[in-house]
C-alpha cells in the first residue's frame, strides 16, 4: 500500500470511528446513566433472539477493543482509544456501569455528550448521581 492509500485508509477508520461513537452516544436512553435497568428493547425480544442479541452485541464490542487496541499503537492510523470506548460500552462486564458513570461524571464529557445529543435533536442525558 502506497502512501495515498494509507492516508486514505486513516481517513476512513477515524470516521468510521467517530461516526460509530456518534451513534452510540445518540442510541442511549436520556436515564441511561441513572437508571440500572437493561434498555427497553431487550426486554421487547424474545428470550432466544435476546440471547443472540446480547452474544452478537459483546462480539461486536470485544472486537472494537481489539480494533482499538491495534489502532492505539504508535504508526498506525486510526482513533484507537474512541474505537476502543465504543467497543467497551458494548459490552456486558461487572463494573461497566460504574466506569460509565464516573466518565461521565466529568461535567465536559457529559456537555460534550449532551451538545452532540442536542444537535441531532436527541434529549439530554440524565446526570448520575
Amino acid at each position: 500500500m502506497g502512501p495515498l492509500g494509507f492516508v486514505v485508509t486513516s481517513v476512513l477508520i477515524t470516521i468510521a470511528g467517530a461516526g460509530g461513537a456518534l451513534w452510540t452516544v445518540l442510541r442511549l436512553p436520556t436515564n441511561y446513566l441513572v437508571c440500572d435497568a437493561p434498555w427497553p428493547a431487550w426486554t421487547t425480544l424474545g428470550p432466544l433472539t435476546r440471547a443472540l442479541a446480547r452474544i452478537g452485541k459483546n462480539a461486536l464490542g470485544f472486537g472494537l477493543i481489539l480494533a482499538g487496541v491495534v489502532l492505539a499503537i504508535p504508526g498506525v492510523p486510526g482513533p484507537g482509544l474512541l474505537i476502543a470506548g465504543v467497543g467497551f460500552l458494548l459490552l456486558d462486564v461487572p463494573g461497566k456501569r460504574r466506569i460509565e458513570r464516573a466518565a461521565f461524571a466529568h461535567r465536559s464529557v457529559l456537555a460534550a455528550a449532551n451538545r452532540l445529543r442536542s444537535r441531532f435533536g436527541t434529549p439530554a442525558l440524565e446526570a448520575p448521581k
